[in-house]
């Protein structure tokens, strides 16, 4: 399937997801014409699309969900969990 590079990798994603253009259009309820015309994925879809071809809303428009920033309590649990874990291990 060639699709058309001037759309975002959002609109491409969700198309490879479903197979085609139009089975997007026929799972969303629109036109196929509708969704060729698209540069991106439009805000009022995202969450639609994401159910329906299972691709994360950050993936289909980063600039609206981007992903959300690791906390540094969350690798600090995770480095001290790993060392106690090699602690065990070599105890044993």
């Amino acid at each position: 399937m060639r699709l058309n590079r001037q759309r975002d990798d959002g609109v491409i994603a969700a198309i490879e997801a479903v197979g085609s253009i139009s089975e997007l259009s026929r799972r969303l309820g629109i036109s196929a014409q509708s969704i060729s015309d698209w540069k991106r994925v439009p805000s009022v879809r995202v969450l639609q699309i994401e159910q329906i071809a299972d691709v994360p809303r950050h993936v289909l428009r980063p600039d609206l969900y981007p992903l959300p920033p690791v906390r540094k309590s969350s690798r600090k649990a995770a480095k001290g969990f790993n060392a106690q874990r090699q602690l065990q291990l070599v105890a044993e």
